[in-house]
């Protein structure tokens, strides 16, 4: 991708369609590119708000994944746990934390 400044939420679920429309509120001024990165994600909602929203088909601890999101250029990270992790899902939010930062010292990741 050729972006930059963008937000990058990794996995897809039900609160990634709330905090997308959250980011691109028409309230809010400045708003950002937005990249999901997910294995397993579906189609995306037709309302407004995810007009400039894109996919990365693929596993968010790959660097070739969080490399073709463009996390060296990302103005900030939202991880998401991965529903289908279980009790392992923590440890894997933990995974692509340090994977991004490895790749970007200087995004903001939450």
């Amino acid at each position: 991708m050729k972006i930059k400044d963008h937000i990058i939420i990794c996995h897809w679920n039900s609160k990634a369609v709330n905090i997308i429309k959250e980011l691109h509120a028409p309230v809010v001024k400045g708003k950002k590119t937005i990249v999901i990165i997910d294995k397993d994600i579906g189609e995306m909602p037709k309302d407004s708000e995810f007009d400039d929203v894109y996919a990365v088909h693929g596993d968010p601890t790959d660097d070739t994944t969080l490399r073709r999101a463009n996390v060296a250029e990302a103005y900030g990270a939202i991880i998401l746990a991965n529903e289908n992790e279980r009790e392992y899902a923590d440890s894997k939010s933990i995974l692509i934390a340090l994977a991004i930062e490895n790749i970007n010292r200087e995004v903001y990741t939450c």
